[in-house]
């Protein structure tokens, strides 16, 4: 296996970001909703393509979050996975308070984006 060039991988980070600067700018965006995720069945499949999707693609949305003046709202929508597989009913529901376990690739990447997207409102007020 070869390592992506970085060169490359920037030039579509750059891409991303420009398009969604404009996309946020000329529509007026006020609200981001952001689900950082390709369905489970094909994260479960194709790891490395996934991992790239939510992982990378979250930064993205967050620095224009950041900058972009009409932003007002960065909602993140997660799993439960994020926290363990519950094999039973009897356990108590959990909360955000419950510490991460992810137990699968996908549930990992969730976790990661969500630990992003609490950096970024602690560090620069994201709202």
């Amino acid at each position: 296996m070869t390592c992506p060039n970085s060169n490359s991988s920037r030039e579509v980070l750059r891409r991303k970001i420009d398009f969604v600067s404009y996309a946020l700018r000329e529509e007026k965006i006020d609200t981001i909703l952001h689900f950082a995720a390709q369905a489970k069945s094909i994260t479960l499949s194709v790891p490395f393509a996934f991992t790239h999707s939510n992982i990378y693609g979250t930064p993205v949305l967050l620095e224009w979050s950041k900058v972009c003046k009409t932003i007002r709202r960065f909602a993140h929508v997660s799993t439960d996975e994020v926290y363990e597989e519950v094999e039973d009913f009897e356990t108590d529901p959990m909360s955000e308070g419950h510490v991460l376990e992810p137990t699968n690739p996908y549930a990992a990447t969730k976790a990661g984006v969500e630990f992003l997207v609490k950096s970024y409102f602690r560090s620069f007020k994201v709202p």
